[in-house]
C-alpha cells in the first residue's frame, strides 16, 4: 500500500504565518487538495488481456458475466 508522505515545514514556510493567517489557511487547503489518496472499489471481477486493456478508453463499457444484483463470492 502506497504510503503518503507530507511536505517538511522549513522556516521559510513558517515565517509568515503569524501576518497572514487566511493564505495559510488557503496554503493548507491546496496542500491538502494535492494529496493522492487510492481507493479501490471492487464491485466485479473480470480477466482482460494487455491488448484490450490498452484498448479502453474514456467512457468504456466493460461487460461482465453475472448481473448485478447474483451473489458474488470472493
Amino acid at each position: 500500500m502506497p504510503v503518503l508522505h507530507s511536505e517538511p515545514r522549513t522556516a521559510s514556510s513558517t515565517a509568515g504565518r503569524a501576518s497572514a493567517p487566511a493564505s495559510t489557511a488557503a496554503m493548507e487547503l491546496q496542500r491538502i487538495l494535492r494529496l493522492s489518496v487510492p481507493v479501490i472499489v471492487k464491485l466485479a471481477e473480470r480477466k482482460l488481456g494487455m491488448s484490450e486493456v490498452l484498448r479502453l478508453g474514456t467512457g468504456a463499457i466493460i461487460e461482465f458475466s453475472k448481473r448485478s444484483d447474483e451473489p458474488w463470492s470472493c
